[in-house]
């Protein structure tokens, strides 16, 4: 049997050479595998080629898992899962009584090499029952939790406050404050707080809402009640005339940044606010025209309108002829009319068709 790897070859030439007794003081290794080994099978391996040999032959780790102690393992992991996050209370008391254990997970091993009840054992059991009379001794002590979003302290003078606060994510240090630069306290970055919306129980009828015919929006009592929820900074509604705005001013910028995030407003409340505000007027066809381009977007209007009689015109004198519908004298709206009026007046079995040469209806009963 020829060497695997340089090393054993060189190996094995020395217990060739301790074997022939030419090798003084060998180490205790070479001296055993010289005294047990053959000489033909040492002599097989010392006569081994380097050509193409490993300095070392590197061998696979490998072991065997026992598949059906895994498979109890895993089992059993399963059911103590159902025991700690089952759906219902009943099926979480079964699983544990099935587990006939705690409601732990991982006792032993996972590939089954053994398995255990689940229950501490030897130094970790000490540890674990020193570990709980030292819970029991700690008394609960006040003391403040910080909301991470503000920065607010609170005191929490029990443990049932400790754990409530601690559900909303509180912590014990105080939470450094961020800020942009600015310098000011609170940041004007990070010292904003978010506002949530409430508007329960607000109505026209509990006097915080205006009705549409005066103009829909709050009320002043309505404002402060909402800024009071809120925390917020809302404000009435700019009912100056622009004309009496100095353009500079906070009330103008309020009512030119209102009107334009209202432009989309189509509904009853939102046209009746924007009059408020002074942002639109309504004209008889109902659209909302912008006070400065009023006189614009009239005349497209009118431009608009003669445009799409325009069409229509050159489609009826499309149809029945330019000059059919001159010498009819009369105007191509009327003519049109005429027309339509004397289809529908037709004999049993009759069809007329309009004669452009003669410009007139000609009937098949005539």
């Amino acid at each position: 049997m020829p060497a695997v790897s340089k090393k054993q070859q060189r190996f094995f030439g020395m217990v060739r050479a301790a074997q022939k007794g030419e090798m003084e003081n060998p180490s205790p290794e070479v001296s055993k595998v010289a005294a047990t080994a053959s000489v033909s099978d040492v002599k097989k391996f010392a006569k081994t080629k380097h050509k193409g040999l490993p300095e070392k032959k590197k061998m696979k780790e490998s072991f065997t898992i026992d598949k059906k102690a895994h498979r109890t393992a895993q089992k059993f992991a399963k059911i103590r899962t159902l025991a700690k996050k089952g759906s219902t209370e009943g099926e979480r008391a079964a699983a544990e009584k099935k587990s006939k254990g705690p409601k732990m997970f991982g006792e032993g091993s996972a590939y089954g090499l053994y398995k255990g009840d689940g229950k501490p054992k030897g130094p970790m059991a000490a540890f674990a029952k020193k570990k709980d009379k030292k819970a029991v001794k700690e008394e609960f002590k006040p003391h403040k939790m910080y909301d991470p979003k503000t920065g607010k302290g609170y005191d929490a003078e029990t443990e049932e406050d400790h754990l409530r606060m601690k559900k909303k994510g509180y912590t014990h240090d105080k939470p450094e404050k961020k800020n942009c630069g600015c310098g000011k306290d609170p940041c004007e970055t990070y010292g904003k707080q978010e506002v949530k919306e409430d508007m329960s129980g607000m109505s026209q009828k509990s006097g915080d809402k205006r009705s549409t015919e005066s103009g829909a929006g709050m009320t002043a009592k309505g404002v402060a009640k909402y800024n009071r929820r809120t925390g917020g900074n809302l404000k009435t509604a700019v009912t100056t005339p622009p004309s009496k705005l100095d353009p500079d001013s906070k009330a103008a910028k309020r009512r030119k940044s209102f009107c334009a995030r209202s432009k989309g407003w189509t509904g009853e409340r939102g046209k009746a606010a924007r009059r408020r505000w002074n942002c639109s007027f309504e004209p008889e066809h109902g659209e909302m025209i912008s006070e400065w381009d009023n006189q614009s977007a009239a005349e497209k209007i009118k431009r608009h309108a003669k445009a799409d009689e325009d069409t229509a015109k050159k489609k009826v004198e499309a149809k029945y002829g330019r000059k059919t519908v001159a010498r009819s004298g009369k105007d191509w709206k009327q003519f049109k009319k005429d027309v339509e009026s004397a289809k529908g007046r037709l004999r049993p079995g009759e069809v007329r068709r309009y004669d452009k040469e003669k410009g007139k209806w000609v009937s098949n009963k005539d």
